[in-house]
């Protein structure tokens, strides 16, 4: 067996990444200062004021449209509220400005003018620590943060996701534009903040000063940048782009998404404070105006027009918008609007990928990806039409060659199973197994490693299972049948906290209570699922799959910090030839065939180490070769592992079965070895409708 080549972490950035970003540093720190300062002004390689202005202004976008990448590019949630993040690190700052005009407004009062003029006699209490440059910085970074942390939290606990998630923000923003609008609030009312005289008691409108803030922000888009680029690189990125593509496995690959959504979600608002920060002094003015859902949609915008999930691209959509505004808001204010409208339409419609995505299409143009094998391609098709619904089909198909074969006694095989008194009662004895959940090993001294008794949940009114009782042994490999409907998918969906029941215990061992965790919990503990429609992360390649699959501490920080040990890697190895995917192990998971994914979703369950699979469907779309190393892995797993397979290739089932279970009507109606169940008549009922 040769070798697995697994790929090594590559540089933060590559060569010419490097020699990109240091060419940004020195135009930012030395040339910009020097044209505008040192070149005379009637030089025509004069940097003009209202250019640095300009530029400095867009930079702030810049960091605004990176950090929307992050949340949408990257794990795809769209906000529509981050210009609420924006103005608030914009307020806290222009709080700060307010301080330092001192005297020198125009009613010579310590109090900002716009509260002589309310009459207000002292501060508001939130002014407490606006004097103060140390703690208006921990607030710029506080207050946007603390506010996404709380919203976030609750949104994202609520799983409210796509539309609804974007609708949400965009009121929250509209909300907090028309608190701030509010006199008594404190923030200068529609006008907000302005006339700005000093910054840590320096004239603002210097020179050197104007400069100063300009490399500054140059310098924090380039540092944010970075950043960007090594979350993004970590584990931790992988997880968010895999939330992006399939929220589902990851919570069954033992991932809770709620604190990856919301930590990269605090991160985005806080960078964007920064920005807003940054913004106030270089433009001269902060108002409720910043907070309009326009704001929040043209930073969409500027990600989707350079290209998202990129990281460049957002930077340079934000300079290409922002650049063309300031063009036609001059010469042609009336259209503006029109402008942006087309834009975002032309590039919905054309560019979905955007500049930076248009742009890497024209350079791999010559590197065409291999083709498929023709035998991959075929099977691909015809999982496809078992991945529409179909699945009648597939079932009487079958059936109906082994009733022209061996008569009505081996269509009853094609999908049922005897029926062993006593199999479906309980007979009391969940008695015996404990009520609370305690999470840890496995107690399978009952001799069931899952137990299900009773168990009813119903749709709409329609009982998808009915009083279902059923158990598996450690180490044993259960094969479950039954037409379509008959609640076989739901029991898995139940098992693994996916649907909780109406009624009913469902137990892991005879300690742990399934109806008392949530899916990343389960998968935790011991159970890991196999989807009916092969569910990777398309995205992300082979190797980055497994990788992402791997039994190890899910949390946050240990996803951003984590390194692949040797025994790690050595696994990845073994699973990779398991699966027979070690040569396609840097190739785009969303570029496999259909039943190199269903390999994949295998290999990834294989990486979880679980005590339980459940696997649904796992041989459908595959060839016969597939489908008889997948028997061969299943056969090798049994003893190690307990399996619970629903399958409706009846030779596969044939393959691999000791017991097998069949459901109808979301309850166990017949059970027992495959020879068994071919002349039970109430399965030829079922399946045959006589």
């Amino acid at each position: 067996m040769s070798k697995v080549v697994l790929p090594t972490k590559g540089p933060l950035l590559s060569g010419k990444g490097w020699t990109a970003f240091f060419i940004a540093l020195i135009v930012v720190c030395a040339v910009a200062p020097v044209l505008n300062i040192v070149v005379p002004v009637d030089s025509p390689l004069h940097m003009s004021d209202y250019a640095v202005a300009l530029v400095g202004k867009i930079m702030c976008y810049a960091i605004c449209a990176l950090a929307m990448d992050l949340i949408w590019g990257y794990t795809g949630i769209l906000s529509l509220g981050h210009g609420l993040f924006f103005a608030l690190g914009g307020y806290m700052m222009g709080m700060y400005l307010m301080r330092q005009i001192g005297r020198d407004g125009n009613y010579k009062s310590d109090l900002p003018d716009f509260m002589v003029f309310l009459d207000w006699k002292t501060l508001p209490w939130h002014w407490t620590f606006s004097d103060s440059f140390i703690a208006t910085l921990i607030l710029i970074v506080a207050v946007p943060g603390l506010i996404a942390f709380v919203f976030g939290f609750f949104a994202f606990r609520s799983r409210i996701k796509g539309v609804y998630f974007s609708i949400i923000t965009q009121a929250m923003t509209f909300a907090a534009m028309l608190l701030f609008f509010r006199n008594e609030t404190g923030f200068g009312g529609n006008n907000g903040f302005t006339d700005f005289k000093r910054i840590l008691n320096i004239p603002i409108a210097t020179q050197e000063m104007r400069m100063t803030l300009f490399a500054l922000t140059g310098l924090t888009l380039l540092g944010f940048f970075l950043f960007a680029k090594w979350l993004i690189g970590s584990k931790f990125g992988r997880v968010l782009q895999a939330i992006r593509d399939a929220e589902t496995r990851v919570m069954f690959s033992g991932y809770n998404p709620l604190p990856y959504k919301l930590t990269i979600w605090v991160i985005s608002a806080v960078m964007c404070g920064v920005a807003g920060a940054l913004y106030v002094p270089q433009v001269g003015i902060i108002n409720p105006g910043e907070m309009s859902a326009a704001n929040s949609i043209e930073s969409a915008i500027w990600a989707a027009v350079g290209g998202r999930a990129t990281l460049i691209g957002p930077i340079i959509g934000a300079f290409i918008v922002n650049g063309a505004k300031s063009w036609l808001t001059v010469a042609y204010p009336e259209y503006w609007l029109y402008f942006l409208g087309a834009l975002f339409i032309a590039v919905t419609l054309f560019l979905p990928n955007g500049i930076v995505g248009l742009v890497k299409k024209w350079l791999s143009r010559e590197k065409a990806a291999p083709a498929a094998p023709s035998a991959g391609r075929e099977e691909a098709q015809r999982a496809m039409a078992a991945a529409q619904g179909m699945e009648s089909e597939a079932l009487h198909a079958p059936l109906a060659a082994d009733l022209m074969e061996a008569g009505a006694e081996r269509a009853a095989r094609a999908h049922g199973m005897p029926y062993a008194s006593g199999s479906t009662e309980s007979g009391g004895r969940a008695a015996d197994f404990g009520r609370i959940a305690t999470p840890g090993e496995v107690d399978v001294t009952h001799g069931r490693i899952l137990y299900l008794e009773d168990v009813s949940v119903s749709f709409d009114g329609f009982k998808a299972i009915n009083k279902l009782s059923l158990d598996i042994a450690p180490g044993e490999l259960r094969c479950i049948i039954g037409p379509n409907g008959a609640g076989k998918t739901t029991m898995m969906d139940i098992i693994t906290g996916k649907t909780r029941p109406d009624s009913g215990t469902v137990f892991f061992g005879s300690t742990i209570d399934l109806l008392r965790h949530r899916e990343a919990d389960i998968a935790q503990l011991g159970i890991g699922r196999k989807f009916q429609k092969p569910t990777v992360f398309e995205h992300l390649t082979v190797f980055e799959n497994l990788e992402l699959a791997l039994k190890t501490n899910k949390g946050v920080r240990a996803s951003m910090l984590f390194k692949l040990d040797s025994a790690q890697s050595d696994r990845l190895a073994e699973v990779l030839e398991t699966i027979h995917l070690a040569d396609s192990v840097s190739r785009l998971a969303g570029n496999l065939s259909h039943g190199q994914k269903q390999w994949l979703e295998i290999g990834m369950l294989l990486m979880q180490d679980p005590k339980l699979l459940l696997l649904d469907e796992p041989v459908a779309g595959m060839t016969d070769e597939e489908t008889a190393r997948t028997a061969e892995l299943f056969l090798t797993l049994k003893g190690k592992h307990s399996l619970m397979v629903v399958e409706h290739d009846m030779s596969f089932i044939r393959t691999i079965s000791e017991i097998v279970t069949v459901l109808c009507d979301g309850s166990v109606l017949a059970q027992g070895t495959l020879d068994e169940v071919q002349a039970d008549e109430r399965v030829i009922e079922v399946y045959l409708g006589r």
